[in-house]
C-alpha cells in the first residue's frame, strides 16, 4: 500500500487506536453513523469508499479500517458484497446497465431474466415478483435506480396479473391505459396481430349466434400462429366466439381487475379498475375489430378504435351498431 501523503496525514491526524491497532478516526465515525440504524447500506458503503479516495491514495490504515467495519458493523448483504469486492479490486464494480441513455440496476435486470428463464411459461409470477422486490431492498428502502429498473421489467416482460398488481402496489403505481396496453401486448407477443371481438350481450338476430360460431371456427383455423383474439369477457357474442375459436389457446378475455369471465375457454387477463377503464384499454389494444350486432356501447368502442387508425369490420347483416 502507498505511504501516507502529507495531506492524508493531516486529514487523519489523531487516528483511533483499538486493541493496539490504528484506524482512521474519520472513517470509523462515518461507519458508526451509518450503522446507527442497524446496518450499512450499499449507498453508504460507496460513501465510505469515496471518502478514502478523496486524495486518490488509499493507505494501509484506511484499508485496515474498512476491513474492521466489515468485522464489527452489520452491512446489508449487497453492501457487504460490494465492500469486499472493492477491497479485493480497488475499485467500485459496475452495477448499472445503460439502455437508451438511461441507467438501470444490472443485478435486478439479471435477476428478472433468471426468473423468466426458469419459469415454464416465461412469465414473472407473484413469487418471482416478491423475489425481485426483496432483491431491490437494501435494508433502507428501494433506490430511484432500483425503482426505475423494476418499472422497466414490468414494461418489457410479462407479469402474471397477481405479480403485476403486487409490484404496482409496492411501487405506488396506478397503471395507465397505455401501460396496460403495453403489458398486454408484451404478453401476447410483440409481433402478435390482435383481433378484438365486439358485440351485444344477447343475440337479436335468428342466425347471429350460428354466424359467430362459424366465424370463430373459421378464423381460428385460417389465421396464423401470430393471431390473438381478444374478447371483453362478456356474455353473448364474445362468450360464443371464445368457446368456438379452436382450442382457445389464442383467445384472451380482458376484464376489470378482480373479475373473471367464467368462459372456461381462453386466458382471462385484467386491466382497468372498472368497466369504463376496461373499455378504454380494449379500444387501444387491437389491430382489427370485428363487430356483431351491439348497441351504443359497441358503437362507442368501435368508434374509438377507428379514430386511432385500427381496422373495424362490422358484420352489417347482423344489424344494430354493426348495421
Amino acid at each position: 500500500m502507498a505511504a501516507e501523503s502529507p495531506a492524508k496525514k493531516a486529514r487523519v491526524e489523531g487516528n483511533e487506536v483499538i486493541d493496539g491497532e490504528e484506524y482512521d478516526k474519520g472513517l470509523l465515525s462515518k461507519a458508526r453513523e451509518f450503522a446507527a440504524d442497524g446496518q450499512i447500506s450499499m449507498a453508504e458503503a460507496k460513501s465510505l469508499w469515496k471518502a478514502v479516495q478523496a486524495d486518490k491514495v488509499v493507505t494501509d490504515t484506511e484499508r485496515r479500517t474498512l476491513l474492521y467495519t466489515l468485522e464489527k458493523f452489520k452491512y446489508t448483504p449487497k453492501a457487504e458484497t460490494l465492500m469486499k469486492e472493492i477491497l479485493a479490486t480497488g475499485k467500485v464494480p459496475q452495477y448499472f446497465k445503460t439502455i437508451d441513455k438511461v441507467h438501470y440496476d444490472s443485478g435486478l435486470l439479471q435477476k428478472a431474466q433468471e426468473l423468466i428463464s426458469s419459469s415454464g411459461d416465461k412469465t414473472i409470477s407473484l413469487s418471482d415478483a416478491r423475489k425481485l422486490w426483496l432483491e431491490a431492498q437494501d435494508g433502507k428502502g428501494v433506490t430511484e435506480c432500483e425503482e426505475r429498473t423494476l418499472k422497466y421489467t414490468m414494461e418489457k416482460n410479462e407479469y402474471t396479473e397477481e405479480a403485476a398488481q403486487f409490484m404496482r402496489e409496492k411501487l405506488g403505481l396506478k397503471e395507465t391505459a397505455a401501460d396496460a396496453v403495453r403489458r398486454l401486448r408484451t404478453g401476447m407477443g410483440s409481433d402478435a396481430h390482435v383481433v378484438c371481438i365486439l358485440g351485444g350481450t344477447k343475440f337479436q338476430g335468428e342466425d347471429s349466434e350460428a354466424l359467430v360460431q362459424a366465424i370463430a371456427s373459421k378464423l381460428g383455423a385460417a389465421t396464423g400462429s401470430k393471431a390473438r383474439f381478444m374478447t371483453g369477457g362478456m356474455p353473448g357474442v364474445q362468450e360464443t366466439f371464445a368457446k368456438n375459436c379452436g382450442d382457445g389457446s389464442r383467445v384472451w378475455n380482458l376484464l376489470p381487475v378482480g373479475q373473471s369471465s367464467g368462459f372456461g375457454r381462453g386466458k382471462d387477463v385484467n386491466a382497468g379498475a372498472d368497466l369504463e377503464e376496461r373499455k378504454a384499454i380494449f379500444g387501444l389494444l387491437g389491430d382489427v375489430y370485428v363487430t356483431v350486432e351491439g348497441g351504443p356501447g359497441v358503437a362507442q368502442e368501435a368508434g374509438a378504435a377507428h379514430a386511432r387508425g385500427a381496422a373495424v369490420v362490422p358484420l352489417i347483416r347482423t344489424g344494430g351498431a354493426s348495421g
